[in-house]
């Protein structure tokens, strides 16, 4: 079935970006062990890899065949193993397919946090959950109402594939305005420090001493 109205608006909200080959999106589930959600499956067909400002929100979203590797650089199935993330909001808040039910739903986590039942931004279908992220659905001419997220900006080229970090992070005691508690790392950089992280942050709750 060729993607809805509905996917092909959202995805031309990036340009410049590639595509995902069908047999990409097949080994990606392979590794991951789970059929991707179909909105999805049909967006990063036309968009893959895409990176962009929904209303105030940022929207880093990895390429599909990265997604297996990503996660497990992160460790995500040690700290959380019912999610699997797929993106960012080009800081701390991890994008995540939640596999928990008779049905996957995509929900905002925090990346050092993850096993925390925090969710927000929760949605059914990707189209649901990116309109969500941007604020709630607006009024298009071309389209009506409730089909577009409001992209309102381009990134910044030099942060292409980079997340704001919190060098100590909030959850675990770091200060949440102070610029110096701050730093730019690249994607795999960060997703390693995640995992640092996520680990002292499971030993403290399990009543061990984190050694930081």
């Amino acid at each position: 079935m060729p993607p809805t109205h509905e996917v092909r608006t959202l995805a031309a909200a990036f340009q410049g970006q590639r595509s995902a080959a069908p047999q990409e999106i097949t080994a990606a589930e392979l590794a991951l062990g789970f059929r991707l959600p179909e909105q999805y499956r049909d967006f990063v067909q036309l968009v893959d890899g895409a990176e962009g400002w929904a209303g105030e929100a940022y929207v880093s979203l990895w390429p599909v065949a990265q997604l297996a590797e990503l996660n497990a650089l992160a460790r995500v199935a040690e700290f959380a193993p019912d999610l699997t993330v797929f993106g960012t909001d080009g800081g701390t808040e991890a994008f995540v397919f939640d596999r928990r039910g008779d049905a996957i739903k995509f929900a905002t986590r925090p990346i050092v946090g993850l096993a925390l039942d925090r969710e927000s931004a929760t949605a059914a279908t990707f189209g649901r959950f990116l309109t969500t992220i941007a604020g709630g659905p607006i009024h298009d001419e071309r389209y009506g109402a409730g089909l577009i997220p409001r992209w309102t900006r381009q990134p910044n080229s030099e942060l292409l594939g980079k997340n704001v970090w919190q060098l100590h992070p909030v959850i675990l005691g770091g200060h949440p305005t102070d610029a110096s508690n701050r730093t730019i790392l690249p994607l795999r950089d960060m997703l390693e420090a995640a995992a640092f992280w996520n680990r002292q942050l499971a030993l403290i709750t399990a009543g061990g001493a984190s050694g930081v």
